[in-house]
């Protein structure tokens, strides 16, 4: 796949960026629809809710099914869609969580926190870090807040908005490691969502949505992941006498879709305690494939 825009061209990165591809821990969606043409009039929702871009609409993160790369996000039974023959399908990314690197080279005072006192360094070099990224156009976060990795974000029943993002490190000397909630910096970022079908009435993005559109044409295997010659390239059809299940695999594209404004001019790596932004974190493609 290659990377594309909002609108399924191809993607440019901006002058000056520069970007990384992130390892997922984990992804959800609010929403999975298909629909037979590109109007997406009489679309099936498959799973969640379509939501508009409302104050009185949200997607609460307590039930978002966060999944694995390889595992199954949702299932459902064949007779709960109606007939038909369909060839385009939409996914609201609602939320990411994802491991990248970070250059850091500064000095780290000694400090105590909870009685606890912690020795200062001296970091030069690359880390890993944590990011939770929020992608839906509002998520209800209730007093629980959420985990990025080991710390928890006290969120006391916020609203998030697109973009919004915190990073977790994971540093430490001398055998002792840093509180979770210490260097911990949050932000917001541009989201990609690629929709090829921008321009038709009822297919546009809600705004500040991570919401992907696809052609079901794409490939079709069967269910044990082979792809017999014999079988011609085609949509997805239902005929509400299936009598053996239907999986779609959706491929996404994350390849260098961690993007920051790379402020300092030599690309070194991300540097965010030297205020290099986040500019995207959106998914830059997806390849919808049907296995009969």
């Amino acid at each position: 796949l290659a990377p594309l825009n909002d609108t399924g061209g191809l993607y440019v990165m901006p002058n000056g960026n520069a970007a990384q591809t992130p390892a997922y821990n984990n992804i959800a969606a609010n929403y999975v629809a298909l629909s037979a043409d590109s109007t997406f009039t009489n679309m099936t929702l498959v799973y969640g809710t379509y939501l508009n871009d409302t104050t009185t609409n949200f997607v609460n993160y307590k039930n978002l099914v966060k999944v694995k790369d390889g595992e199954a996000f949702v299932s459902i039974s064949l007779a709960s869609i109606k007939p038909g023959t369909y060839k385009w399908l939409r996914v609201s990314i609602a939320y990411q969580n994802f491991d990248i690197k970070f250059r850091l080279d500064s000095n780290v005072a000694s400090f105590s926190q909870d009685g606890v006192q912690y020795p200062g360094a001296i970091f030069n070099g690359d880390y890993i870090g944590t990011i939770a990224a929020f992608s839906a156009f509002s998520t209800f976060v209730d007093e629980n807040g959420y985990i990025i990795n080991e710390h928890k974000v006290p969120a006391y029943n916020q609203y998030i908005g697109n973009g919004v993002w915190a990073l977790e490190t994971h540093l430490g000397t001398g055998g002792i490691y840093y509180p979770s909630d210490y260097l911990n910096i949050t932000g917001r970022a541009n989201t990609t969502s690629v929709n090829p079908l921008w321009a038709i009435r009822n297919s546009p993005t809600p705004k500040r949505s991570a919401v992907l559109t696809a052609n079901l044409n794409s490939i079709q295997y069967d269910k044990y992941g082979v792809k017999p010659p014999a079988i011609a390239i085609a949509p997805l059809t239902i005929t509400g006498a299936e009598t053996e299940s239907i999986i779609i695999e959706c491929e996404l594209l994350n390849k260098n879709s961690f993007e920051w404004q790379n402020g300092l001019g030599i690309n070194v790596g991300w540097e965010p305690h030297k205020g290099e932004a986040i500019f995207d974190y959106g998914v830059r493609g997806m390849r919808p494939i049907i296995m009969k």
